[in-house]
């Protein structure tokens, strides 16, 4: 079934963009075209997350369009985060936009959000104290058996949750974690 809201209102995002009297693009769209015009009824709140978005044979029709072009455009905000393709179901804008974050030598979690406009958080939901696996022996540079604090943390972005993770310190190099005495 189509939405027939969501396609007179792309109709009109479509329009305005081409139809913009500074605007020499031309009136067939390119996929950076049907991109933008997408991001900007997600960015405006016309296309609420968890929607569905019309067909590709739909999406073609509307902006007058090739296939390749409503593909590229909808790989575009799928990687963005904003849109979720799923097979055989359709596309769907995200509910939350998914952050770029710089893995590297020293990534910093609390800069990468920061620099996303995302307020960093996290919090201890266990701190026990273990004997080393062999494997964790290894990387903390201990005899296997040695004590190392296993933390299981999780870490927020603007409160929401988005990641869970264990943390292994060797005992011997931490009085405390998570305000608990050890």
């Amino acid at each position: 079934m189509i939405d027939v809201g969501f396609n007179i209102r792309m109709i009109s995002c479509y329009e305005r963009i081409m139809n913009h009297p500074n605007d020499a693009a031309p009136r067939n769209s390119g996929w950076q075209t049907i991109r933008d015009a997408i991001s900007t009824e997600i960015q405006n709140g016309v296309l609420k997350p968890g929607a569905k978005l019309p067909t590709e044979p739909e999406l073609c029709s509307l902006f007058g369009a090739t296939r390749y072009a409503v593909r590229r455009a909808v790989e575009a905000l799928a990687v963005d985060g904003k849109l979720r393709v799923e097979q055989g179901r359709g596309t769907f804008v995200e509910s939350a936009s998914k952050l770029n974050y710089r893995v590297g030598r020293r990534a910093r979690f609390r800069q990468n959000l920061l620099s996303e406009g995302v307020e960093p958080d996290g919090e201890i939901l266990s701190d026990e104290i273990v004997p080393a696996s062999p494997a964790i022996a290894q990387a903390l540079e201990l005899t296997e058996g040695a004590p190392v604090h296993r933390v299981l943390q999780r870490s927020l972005a603007d409160g929401v949750p988005i990641s869970l993770g264990h943390t292994y310190v060797s005992a011997g190099s931490v009085a405390k974690i998570g305000g608990s005495q050890r």
